[in-house]
């Protein structure tokens, strides 16, 4: 590790590629070491020890005006848990601008995010910093330990010193997408997002075809979301299934077939989320993970298997009791006879007639193959 001093107060540790630097506040901003070399170019400092004039570290709920950024580093479920916070920033301090840096793959998640001024490309360069009055860094809230019952937006925003006012986050979706798919509401349409291949998270390829089969032989429409899965290839789809796994994998493709569905089945995944903050009524999965950031949507019915190794929180595709599988999917608390009931309550909730229809459900289908 080098450390090299910036000022009497500041440091800035080098090590694994990252730039640790400590900020007056106490608070640590991380850079990347791109982000150090820019600034090198710029001549905003010649040998780190010196920095451009920097925003302050948020402080909190209170009427906050001018310019706030996040350089965000982080997988996309911290991305998500983010979105509420957000949220809940723009509703306490509305004269605020918030902006984010983040790599593409979040990008294109906060991109949907209407609380965002802003998302610029990952690193940002050092010599932007003076340009805002506020930071907040995703490094110093990911450090704070999740206590229990507490979600990760919950335990962000404890962070922050803020209330999470907004439990939820709302994404929009532009108008040119909202207007390739109709759905007038005649024929149900379940969207199913569960998982691929090995992964722990992913609802198994033959509990699965169960959902799949009984649903289509109750003239509900199906659709399969996400990537593909090689436990369950589907030559030629049959009358009302739909296999769009391999071509949504994008947010945006992802968001526009589950703004259509009238329900949703999802693991503890992005569609998940995504789901929630559409508000669409979606069956959750949960056997390696635990449902409590589900708890943040209204909208979202928990299936948690009750095995006795479960919730095992791993995220891999390696059972830490060395099975081959998630054994605990075979758990009767998720099986399909319950997802299948589960999803059929939510359409009798909403007065979605089915089982009679069959001609027009297969039309629709083919109208979002063509979309596609």
């Amino acid at each position: 590790m080098q450390v090299v001093a910036v000022r009497k107060t500041l440091t800035v540790p080098i090590d694994y590629g990252r730039s640790q630097i400590k900020l007056e506040a106490g608070r640590r901003y991380v850079m990347h070491d791109e982000e150090v070399a820019s600034g090198q170019a710029a001549g905003v400092w010649k040998t780190v020890k010196d920095l451009p004039d920097r925003p302050t570290g948020f402080v909190g709920p209170g009427n906050l005006t001018g310019r706030l950024i996040i350089p965000f580093i982080g997988e996309m479920s911290s991305a998500f848990a983010l979105l509420p916070v957000l949220a809940s920033i723009h509703q306490y301090n509305p004269d605020l601008s918030i902006e984010l840096s983040s790599t593409p793959g979040p990008a294109e998640l906060f991109s949907l995010a209407p609380q965002l001024a802003y998302v610029r490309p990952y690193p940002l360069k050092v010599e932007a910093w003076s340009q805002y009055d506020h930071f907040i860094t995703m490094e110093v809230l990911s450090k704070v330990a999740l206590q229990s019952g507490l979600s990760m937006p919950e335990a962000l925003a404890k962070a922050l010193g803020i209330e999470l006012g907004k439990r939820s986050f709302e994404l929009k979706l532009p108008d040119e997408l909202e207007k390739e798919i109709t759905h007038d509401g005649s024929t149900p349409l379940v969207a199913l997002s569960v998982g691929e291949g090995k992964s722990l998270r992913a609802y198994p390829a033959a509990l699965l075809r169960q959902v799949v089969s009984s649903l289509a032989e109750q003239s509900i429409a199906c659709v399969l979301l996400g990537q593909r899965d090689p436990n369950w290839v589907i030559p030629e789809a049959p009358p009302f299934i739909t296999d769009l796994r391999g071509r949504t994998s994008s947010i945006l493709q992802m968001a526009v077939w589950l703004r259509a569905a009238n329900v949703i089945v999802a693991h503890d995944s992005l569609a998940m989320y995504l789901a929630g903050s559409f508000g669409k009524p979606t069956i959750s999965l949960f056997a390696p993970t635990n449902g409590v950031n589900a708890k943040l949507y209204g909208s979202l019915i928990s299936l948690q298997s009750k095995a006795d190794c479960a919730p095992c929180h791993e995220t891999t595709d390696i059972c830490p009791k060395g099975f081959d599988r998630c054994v605990a999917w075979e758990n009767e608390s998720v099986k399909p006879q319950l997802v299948i009931d589960a999803v059929l309550e939510q359409l009798t909730e909403q007065g979605i007639e089915f089982g009679a229809q069959k001609d027009a459900g297969r039309a629709f289908v083919s109208t979002l193959e063509i979309n596609s």
